[in-house]
């Protein structure tokens, strides 16, 4: 038995119709994975752009991100030094009146 499709005459065995579906199958599944690796090529060509340009602009900032750091730190050592100091003479005082 055969069955007319377009202009081709297509034989309606049934191995001959399951090889039809699965070349037909294979085709969208190619088509769709070439889909997919496109989408995630320009995906991934989006994100490295994005990266890109903020890691320009970290590193056109990257003097004044260490200036930062420094001054946190020297902040942050301040501080320290400063309730060191605060303890140090509660405590000599705390000795000064025990004296008297």
């Amino acid at each position: 038995m055969e069955r007319m499709i377009g202009n081709q005459e297509e034989p309606l065995d049934l191995k001959s119709i399951i090889d039809s579906q699965s070349q037909k199958i294979n085709k969208h599944e190619v088509s769709s994975t070439r889909m997919e690796n496109q989408n995630s090529t320009q995906m991934t060509q989006n994100e490295t752009q994005s990266r890109g340009s903020v890691e320009r602009r970290k590193c056109c900032t990257h003097e004044e991100a260490q200036e930062h750091h420094q001054q946190m730190e020297l902040e942050r050592n301040l501080k320290h030094q400063r309730l060191i100091n605060e303890r140090v003479n509660t405590e000599a005082q705390s000795l000064h009146q025990v004296e008297r």
